[in-house]
């Protein structure tokens, strides 16, 4: 038979005698288990608080070392934050609890051991979960560490070709602030620059020993890729046209010998033709319409640019075919003149190639009524008259294009681009006014140094296209990482789910 124990025995530590606290019944256990239970839930609550706080520093950790030299004090920064986490903050509360309950408990071991072992779980729940913080720190702070490093590889690729472009352009003279101009370019604009073409004003091409205006200067153009030309034409006495502006013209007769005479040379009107060839005028600088058409018509012939009828196009696509435009000054502008071109053009069947410019409702009525014109007409609009006057579609529509200068309102411009026609603008002569043509939506720039502006333009077009590529290619790379980002939350909300249903921890 098993005597009882007593309780008054000495427990055999020196320096006293104290008495052994009977055991807990069923019930006191049970209480213990459910304030143990009621503290674990308060823990958890303060670790919410203090994860929050957690994740405020690990962010500024993250930010940090985004910052030049900040990287190795983020690191610090976030492994205090774990050594706190696990062994401080986190650690202290549950010790100070675990006497709180061996208070409770009456000094009762199992007790304490039950409150114990909750605070530990919760410290244990907190460590993980800043180390889950810490590893959310580092895959971000490497997912922008590497963005910056694509960004500034692709900055470097694109400022390379650049810099070899500009340096091309700018050296051209008036061409100088390119660069300036490009950068100011908008996004849809620089879409358009495949589409603007460039025209030649007057023949003009500022080519060193190639006289503008010339026969030879439009094989020039032609080859450089200029194949629309704006050409004025004057009339002689005995009803010739000459291919020149007035003042053009006027200049050369002063320069040569009849600039010698009294009072300067008479009025163009009062010249023949055999006498402007006598006074130094010759075909090849200035040349007649009926020989500036047929040579015109040869270079469109030998490059496969001629329009026919009846190759499988219903109308000509004057967004791109080559045109000559006929600007004709003054007295020029009759019935019988503008039937002697119309035959010229059909005879080397240039007639969908040859248009007449129209600057005012009375030529209009002329073309229509008097005359045998069959070729596409332009409406010529001048600046100093009205910067933007009304464009009402049925009196426009028999002109096929609109020949506005450069200096018209920006609401002329978006209007015409409503109408549907091309737009050959003039004139443009610096890089100004190629980015005014290209974000005024201009089919074409008629400009005085066709070569020089063509050259900058194609500069542009290869700078637009490495800007275009540029721009997906970082569209891209941020779509793939925000894919990361979210599969990367997707994985951390799976993994809490787990754990709160008990299952594995994080690892």
């Amino acid at each position: 038979m098993v005597s009882p124990p007593d309780y008054s025995r000495p427990n055999g530590r020196a320096g006293g005698r104290s008495r052994r606290s009977p055991p807990l019944t069923r019930q006191q256990r049970l209480w213990v288990s459910v304030v143990a239970a009621a503290l674990g839930l308060l823990f958890a609550w303060v670790m919410q608080g203090g994860g929050r706080r957690h994740r405020h520093a690990t962010r500024a950790a993250v930010e940090e070392a985004d910052l030049p030299g900040g990287r190795a004090a983020a690191q610090q920064r976030v492994n205090a934050l774990l050594e706190a986490a696990g062994a401080g903050h986190l650690v202290q509360q549950p010790g100070a609890t675990q006497q709180q309950q061996q208070q409770q408990g009456g000094g009762d071991p199992d007790g304490g051991a039950i409150a114990a072992g909750a605070a530990a779980a919760a410290a244990a729940a907190g460590k993980a979960q800043a180390q889950q913080q810490l590893l959310d720190a580092q895959v971000q702070a490497t997912a922008r560490q590497q963005a910056k490093g694509q960004q500034q590889a692709a900055l470097a690729a694109e400022q390379k070709p650049q810099q070899a472009s500009a340096s091309a352009s700018a050296q051209l003279p008036g061409m100088e602030d390119e660069r300036e101009w490009f950068n100011k370019l908008s996004s849809e604009a620089c879409a358009r620059a495949e589409q603007l073409r460039v025209c030649s004003h007057r023949g003009r091409l500022a080519v060193e020993g190639v006289p503008p205006g010339s026969l030879s200067a439009y094989s020039v153009l032609h080859k450089g890729g200029v194949s629309c030309y704006d050409i004025d034409f004057v009339q002689t006495r005995d009803g010739q046209l000459v291919a020149s502006h007035p003042d053009d013209l006027q200049a050369a007769l002063a320069a040569g010998a009849a600039g010698q005479a009294a009072g300067g040379p008479p009025p163009l009107g009062q010249w023949s033709l055999a006498e402007l060839r006598a006074a130094g005028a010759d075909e090849e600088r200035f040349p007649t319409a009926d020989a500036l058409i047929k040579v015109f018509a040869a270079l469109l012939e030998q490059s496969g640019l001629l329009w026919k009828p009846g190759q499988g196009q219903h109308a000509p696509d004057y967004e791109q075919l080559p045109v000559l435009l006929m600007d004709l000054k003054g007295e020029a502008y009759n019935p019988d003149t503008i039937n002697s071109v119309a035959a010229a053009a059909a005879a080397v069947d240039a007639e969908a190639h040859v248009a007449l410019f129209v600057a005012a409702p009375q030529q209009l009525v002329l073309v229509l009524n008097q005359t045998r014109w069959g070729g596409p007409l332009i409406r010529g609009y001048m600046d100093r008259d009205d910067a933007n006057p009304a464009l009402p579609a049925e009196e426009l529509e028999p002109f096929a294009l609109l020949g506005p200068s450069i200096k018209m309102a920006d609401s002329f411009f978006a209007a015409a681009a409503q109408l549907g026609k091309p737009v050959l603008a003039w004139t443009v002569d610096s890089p100004r006014d190629l980015h005014r043509a290209l974000e005024a939506n201009l089919n074409a720039a008629i400009s005085n140094r066709p070569l020089a502006v063509r050259g900058v333009l194609l500069d542009w077009r290869d700078r637009c296209s490495e800007r275009q590529g540029r721009l997906k290619a970082e569209r891209r790379q941020r779509r793939r990482q925000r894919r990361a980002l979210e599969g990367q939350a997707a994985a951390r909300r799976h993994s809490t789910g787990r754990q709160l249903r008990g299952g594995e921890p994080h690892a």
